[in-house]
């Protein structure tokens, strides 16, 4: 059991904690560091203490949100050597190293912490707090399986100037699903039916009674897929669009004119493609132009990533 902590220390995490949950949210790893070094500092008596632990898993999330997948990979592995395995750090751990594999595209690997995950949280006694917990681990592997299908070894750069031109050529000539259908259709049809095949695996791992309320449709159309596909890019990219520091939101906020004459939006796309190594350029378009459909506040609200790490006094 871990020891009480002292009232200095306590002040000194709630001062340091929400900066960390805040910065791993953004994907902010160097701000992330830095504040585990600070949060370290408190205790270098009690290397196993919960809420060094806790703060372990919000710190390689970070990693993991800024494409450091190996880095991540290694943290969430000590986590789970230190932790209880009947305890939520534990659980939280497994789901993000499981993550970790679906990202590098390890499947079966990825199966294998799935299964544990899923099979733990049935454990859960309160129904909500079970269903919630196993809505959010299903919405965020299909997410993750379907960001693991756009990676590419050597994708190519795209050039913001040119997923600007196009995209506006697609607003003004295509409707949202007909866009959807072209992203889907570009893709292998192996990259769906591995995105249904994960989700289908996980959903029946739940009670049956669970099963009901989250298991996949038994067909997926190319335009739905397209749609999921977006969505994905979308929420990959929520973290350089939707900073609120940004002078980007600034701009997007205000409706500037110039902020989507500029092409911010094409800029902030080709990054984030670079960062999570799509190189899909008909992608790229596809989302800069139902972007531009958006107020900040819409997507920033509805694309907000979802996190495996539920704080105590969530309600949904």
């Amino acid at each position: 059991m871990s020891k009480k902590l002292p009232e200095d220390t306590l002040v000194k995490l709630r001062e340091l904690e929400p900066k960390l949950i805040a910065a791993s949210k953004y994907g902010k790893f160097a701000e992330s560091k830095s504040l585990m070094t600070e949060i370290q500092r408190l205790f270098l008596s009690d290397r196993d203490h919960h809420r060094l632990l806790q703060a372990k898993n919000w710190y390689f999330q970070a990693a993991l949100e800024d494409n450091q997948i190996d880095y991540a990979k290694r943290g969430f592995e000590s986590i789970r050597i230190r932790a209880n395995s009947n305890t939520r750090i534990y659980l939280e751990a497994t789901t993000l190293l499981g993550i970790c594999f679906l990202r590098k595209r390890e499947i079966e690997k990825a199966k294998e912490y799935i299964r544990e995950t899923i099979l733990n949280i049935n454990n859960i006694k309160s129904d909500n707090r079970r269903t919630q917990l196993q809505k959010r681990i299903i919405e965020r592997i299909e997410f993750e399986c379907i960001l693991g299908q756009l990676q590419e070894q050597s994708p190519q750069a795209m050039k913001p100037a040119e997923i600007q031109r196009k995209a506006i050529e697609l607003l003004n000539s295509k409707s949202d699903q007909e866009i959807f259908g072209m992203i889907g259709n570009s893709l292998p049809q192996s990259s769906l039916e591995l995105t249904h095949h994960i989700k289908d695996y996980s959903v029946k791992l739940l009670p049956v009674g669970d099963q009901k309320l989250l298991a996949p449709p038994k067909t997926l159309s190319i335009i739905e897929f397209g749609r999921k596909v977006v969505e994905t890019v979308k929420r990959a990219g929520w973290r350089a669009i939707c900073d609120e520091k940004s002078e980007l939101y600034h701009l997007w906020q205000k409706q500037v004119p110039e902020f989507f004459n500029k092409g911010y939006f094409a800029s902030a796309i080709a990054v984030t493609c670079a960062k999570f190594s799509i190189g899909a350029s008909v992608l790229a378009i596809g989302v800069t132009a139902i972007l531009m459909k958006y107020t900040a506040t819409e997507f920033c609200s509805k694309y907000k990533p979802i996190d495996i790490m539920i704080g105590r006094n969530e309600k949904d």
